[in-house]
């Protein structure tokens, strides 16, 4: 099936540009037949300048609660729904959300071609900046025309113990929406593609401003072998990947569990 991977430049625009760029993303996508465009976390306000103003000033607790917005009816939630139904596209996006009770949560919401909310993961740990934000208390797969998603946001990546749970829950792929802006989890998203024997699809951000070396990895299908099969460039770029339509089959050593030794680990 035909996905694009949004690779979202990092350079600093407002949101109302932000939203512009979402649009177009599912555009292209749309254009380029894609059944479905998957964007990384917190594309609302992420290096956006209202949000960086507030950071470079120092007002960094609270800010990604600040920033939140209700779904459907914030602005960025209301441009993607719009476009999801007149593109007749699936679209999964990260963005801080607003709840009814007023608290913020740190959501991956998937959009159907009818405008509906098709699916929704709440990110279920949160480092220090996030303290602002309700912590997801469960994981569970998403139903899409890709097959069952496990999500994986940002740092929950450093959690095996969540790649292996969606393994067991029978994910067939899993998607890393992220803000982070540093190399090295190409290599954990590798890593986790390779323990829980699934596709991993990598949504990120890009930054012209660093050499290759040091830029974020951006947009990237990795195959259950922990294999780089394409990525996007250090840009903005919409990454249009064939991701096959197949079951998740699990590996050897996924037979050859210990739970029995394992589970002090969940004892902990």
């Amino acid at each position: 099936m035909k996905i694009g991977l949004a690779a979202v430049d990092m350079q600093i625009v407002p949101k109302e540009q932000r939203r512009r760029d979402v649009t177009a993303f599912i555009d292209e996508a749309a254009a380029a037949s894609c059944r479905m465009v998957l964007f990384p976390e917190y594309v609302n306000c992420q290096r956006t300048k209202e949000a960086a103003d507030e950071w470079d000033a120092g007002r960094i607790d609270g800010l990604f609660a600040r920033h939140g917005e209700e779904v459907p009816g914030g602005p960025m939630a209301r441009v993607v729904v719009d476009k999801c139904v007149e593109r007749r596209i699936w679209c999964g996006f990260g963005i801080n959300e607003k709840r009814p009770d007023g608290k913020v949560q740190n959501s991956f919401l998937l959009i159907d071609p009818m405008g509906r909310v098709a699916g929704r993961h709440v990110k279920t740990h949160l480092p220090p900046p996030e303290d602002c934000l309700v912590a997801g208390q469960a994981a569970s797969p998403i139903d899409s025309p890709l097959g069952k998603l496990g999500v994986l946001t940002c740092y929950e990546l450093y959690f095996p113990e969540l790649a292996r749970l969606y393994q067991v829950l029978g994910a067939d792929v899993l998607l890393y929406p992220s803000a982070d802006n540093t190399p090295f989890v190409t290599t954990i998203a590798r890593v986790r593609a390779y323990d829980s024997c699934r596709p991993l699809l990598v949504l990120g951000y890009t930054w012209q401003g660093k050499s290759k070396e040091e830029a974020p990895c951006g947009a990237a299908y990795i195959d259950e072998k922990g294999n780089v099969v394409a990525r996007s460039e250090n840009c903005r770029q919409l990454l249009v990947v064939d991701v096959p339509l197949r079951p998740a089959l699990n590996n050897e050593q996924f037979a050859r569990r210990r739970p029995d030794i394992y589970k002090r680990i969940v004892e902990a």
